[in-house]
């Protein structure tokens, strides 16, 4: 039948309520069925005659905070929830109910360990499903990449190791865009399909509501899609692993669904805004509707409709109505329904893989603005994380007493990984959950990671032999993949009010450094430069300071300033900001002879937003997002350090402070922006870079080539830890917004200020009017690996810990060590005790080629295996002095585990 005559005769029968007389929807596609996939079918009841099935799939969608905080959601909506679904499982065999947020589960379990029992027999029989098994439903385009792992990581093994569930089905449903390299992540965590609602290019809820005409926008993943006439497909991530997906494809997102017996639109959370209709007349037409909306988007026989809008709870009648269906209208439209979870529905599809189309991009933009809201959000993330990740590095060399301690803070750390979640990292939640709940967070786990790290300093700094008449020990930190050479800073107590006459050495060789300023009346310490040389990876050093003055130290950086020019220079690099009409802008970035800039750069622009938390006015008819007058200086020069191992500077104009920092032996220039954004603005920041190649950003798990322009313009791209072009790199120490709209013209997004949609409602509303402080640093790179390791070393700078000065009774540790050796063409981003396991547990991001690894022998490594991001053993690995780890074989990360 053709089709056109399929949907008219549906849409009759929904207006005449089931009272036509169609013979069958289009017809389904042919291919063999394979036998497993007839026994699977003969498992959820779907007859061998069945020319189309429909599965409905139940669960709920629970934001970890976003209108309402954790807490309270739980105690509103989740809870009950959750009781009522164990209640349907175990009224029903054959209910299923899928459970994506592990979070929420854990929770539910604390509250009422009575229920761990029945949900894990549920399990154990298949009725409950754990689709998703993050501790969140996570965004992918702005964590970093070891946050994200540690959100599967935890709630992959609550659910296998508290209720024996084994996901394999991804559910990232609400997500604002999806990273390229979200198959890489997912396909590494064992995942071997998602879903999601939100791709580009496709109509938001608002349109699909009230303009349900719009069509896809052109160039887009969902316009490809639609053409395609598939919303499964193979994507293909950007480091090279695949997955099967599937684009929620109908109306109303991931709430499809939800109106089966409702006479509605829109749900809201935990509730309707219709009224029920149950009655077989309406439930048959809802699902005539599904099967109208979906067959256009299918290549396989079978069709997924969600149910399971925002903290729904279950609906005890699905089966009923599906049984209905099959009784009255299976027998003239061959459609047959069932209520089966998410992950059957991929099982069935991935049978006709060979017949689906591929897709090898990212799927974003869907909203842009995000990527700069809520500054602080972003960075404080990042910094609560740090000292967690510095901490268990460094705890692998303690053996049992590490693994304790790394044990003892995983609560915290396990928290933390809320942040992941699409409404926190992206800083779309309401005002009062941003104040009350997520900030609070981030300072309770950042105290929880500085007091493990201060832990692991000292039990380490304890063992290494102390030089004679010590004042001070400090321990120096490097936990990235670089070896350094940086001025990094100290602070020890004052002296009867003046800073002490102290020196330091390392292993009985004397440290270059230098008071970086004089005691302010009112201090209680005083901060030092210590000049760290030649730092290995994955390293430590111990710095004793002993009394008397430390020898002079010729200054190797300089800073020149007047009214028309300012130059920070020193071996490697030449800065210079150049003013006109009292305005400094940075002319020229000079790295071991190369030229970095093209124009003038570090310029602020303004844009008018009428947008909100979640996009940038352009995305929608009638929003704006366009250029607002320039509000430069004029700028007064303060020079904050002119030392001989640190210069810093700053310029100051109209509540904007912009900052150059250049250290002795540097190869970057550290900058720094502190500004807030006018009501209903975006504040950007420019850069003008020499070069010709395409913009680059990283991504968890890898990188992604940009386009300058994709389905919007401008086009924002996101960025978690750096952006390059042309070998110029600018670090990044919070995720944000990236844009180049002509070659090497790239802006950043600094702050906004969007507290409410102007031509959508989706709840997105938040206010951020305050000053944030924007952190960067320029480099020249030969590839993206080299982008990827400064990046890793500049948002894990080297950590100075001041120690007790006991000494163990064995003192075993050299002053200066280093537990991993790491060269090749990508970094490791964690060393850690297990945490699933024995042994020690290394994740390398091999990013253009080879990693080779050189474990320590403090480490007593024997032998080695693969592991995924959930630390589930796989095939071992050749083990010798070294452990190289390629990209073609281990794709874009790999997780390995040392014993």
């Amino acid at each position: 039948m053709p089709r056109r005559l399929v949907i008219g005769c549906l849409a009759a029968a929904i207006s005449a309520q089931a009272g036509a007389s169609c013979s069958s929807p289009a017809p389904a596609p042919t291919h063999s069925l394979q036998p497993a996939e007839l026994e699977l079918r003969k498992r959820l009841g779907i007859p061998a005659g069945a020319q189309r099935a429909v599965l409905l799939g139940q669960t709920s969608h629970l934001d970890i905070d976003w209108q309402l905080t954790f807490d309270a959601y739980y105690k509103q909506y989740v809870e009950t929830a959750f009781l009522e679904a164990r209640k349907l499982l175990d009224a029903d065999p054959r209910a299923f109910y899928a459970i994506a947020e592990m979070g929420f589960l854990a929770h539910h379990l604390e509250v009422h360990p009575e229920e761990r029992a029945p949900l894990a027999a549920d399990v154990a029989r298949g009725a409950l499903r754990i689709v998703g098994g993050g501790v969140t439903s996570p965004d992918t385009l702005l964590p970093e990449t070891e946050l994200l792992a540690r959100d599967w990581l935890f709630g992959i093994r609550f659910a296998e190791d508290t209720l024996g569930a084994h996901p394999h089905a991804a559910w990232l449903p609400d997500s604002f865009g999806h990273s390229g390299t979200a198959p890489d992540m997912l396909t590494a965590a064992g995942f071997d399909s998602v879903a999601f609602a939100r791709v580009d290019g496709a109509p938001t809820l608002f349109d699909t509501l009230f303009h349900a005409d719009t069509p896809m926008k052109p160039g887009s993943t969902g316009e490809a899609l639609q053409k395609a006439g598939s919303a499964d497909f193979v994507w293909q991530g950007a480091g090279g692993a695949s997955i099967l997906a599937h684009y929620l494809a109908g109306p109303r997102l991931y709430c499809q669904g939800d109106n089966i017996d409702y006479q509605e639109k829109l749900e809201v959370p935990g509730g309707h805004t219709g009224p029920l209709n149950d009655t077989p007349e309406y439930t048959d037409s809802q699902i005539d509707s599904y099967v109208a909306e979906l067959t256009p988007w299918s290549k396989t026989p079978y069709l997924f409709v969600p149910v399971g809008c925002d903290f729904q709870a279950p609906k005890a009648q699905l089966i009923g109505y599906a049984d209905g269906y099959n009784r009255r209208r299976y027998p003239m439209t061959h459609v047959f329904v069932v209520a089966a979870p998410f992950d059957d529905y991929e099982t069935l599809v991935g049978y006709w893989r060979d017949v689906l189309p591929t897709v090898s991009h990212e799927l974003s933009p869907y909203y842009m603005g995000f990527y700069g809201s809520r500054a602080d959000i972003k960075r404080n993330v990042r910094d609560s994380a740090r000292p967690f990740f510095v901490a268990e590095t460094f705890a692998t060399v303690l053996g049992a007493a590490g693994k304790a301690m790394t044990l003892a803070a995983r609560p915290e750390l396990e928290k933390l990984t809320r942040a992941d979640h699409h409404d926190f990292i992206t800083g779309t939640s309401a005002n009062d959950v941003t104040t009350n709940e997520q900030l609070p967070l981030l300072a309770e786990t950042f105290v929880a990671g500085e007091t493990e790290l201060d832990a692991v300093a000292s039990a380490i700094a304890k063992r290494i032999p102390m030089t004679a008449n010590g004042k001070y020990r400090v321990l120096v930190l490097n936990a990235s993949s670089a070896t350094l050479d940086d001025v990094a800073q100290i602070s020890l107590p004052l002296n009867n009010g003046a800073a002490p006459l102290i020196h330091a050495v390392s292993d009985n060789q004397e440290v270059a450094m230098t008071l970086a300023f004089s005691p302010a009346p009112g201090d209680k310490t005083a901060t030092f430069d210590v000049a760290i040389q030649k730092m290995p990876s994955f390293a430590w050093k111990a710095l004793d300071f002993l009394s008397g003055a430390p020898a002079a130290v010729s200054p190797r950086v300089t800073l020149t300033a007047d009214a028309q020019k300012v130059v920070l220079s020193n071996e490697h690099l030449r800065a210079e900001w150049d003013a006109t009409a009292g305005v400094f802008a940075l002319s020229s970035v000079v790295i071991d002879g190369v030229e970095m800039l093209a124009a003038p750069s570090m310029v602020i622009h303004d844009y008018k937003d009428t947008g909100g938390l979640w996009r940038v006015g352009s995305e929608m008819s009638g929003c704006e997002f366009s250029p607002l007058p320039s509000v430069a200086g004029p700028d007064t020069v303060r020079v904050i350090q002119n030392g001989p191992l640190r210069v810093s500077v700053a310029f100051d104009s109209n509540g904007v402070t912009r900052e150059a920092t250049l250290a002795a032996g540097a190869t970057g220039l550290e900058l720094a922006i502190r500004t807030n954004a006018a009501l209903k603005t975006t504040r950007t920041v420019g850069f003008a870079f020499t070069g010709t190649t395409p913009l680059r950003t990283s991504s968890p798990a890898g990188f992604v080539e940009r386009p300058m322009q994709r389905v919007y313009e401008p086009t924002f791209h996101p960025a978690v830890l750096w952006a390059e072009t042309g070998g110029n790199a600018i670090l990044l120490r919070q995720s944000t917004g990236v844009s180049m709209s002509k070659q090497g013209v790239v802006e950043l997004m600094a702050v906004r200020w969007a507290p409410a949609e102007q031509c959508d409602s989706e709840g997105g509303t938040g206010d951020d009017s305050g000053s944030h402080r924007i952190e960067w640093r320029l480099e020249r790179v030969v590839d993206v690996s080299r982008a990827e390791l400064y990046a890793q070393a500049f948002n894990r700078p080297l950590e100075l810990r001041a120690v007790p000065l006991d000494q163990a009774t064995l003192l075993d540790l050299a002053p200066l060590t280093s537990l991993l050796g790491v060269s090749g063409g990508g970094v490791v981003s964690a060393l850690k005790p297990a945490d699933r396991g024995d042994g020690l547990v290394v994740r390398v991001l091999p990013m253009v080629s080879a990693v080779h690894l050189t474990p320590s022998p403090l480490l007593n490594v024997t032998r080695a295996n693969w592991v995924d991001l959930a630390e589930r053993d796989g095939a071992p690995l050749p083990f010798g002095a070294t452990i190289d780890v390629d990209r073609k074989t281990s794709r874009s990360i790999a997780s390995i585990r040392l014993r």
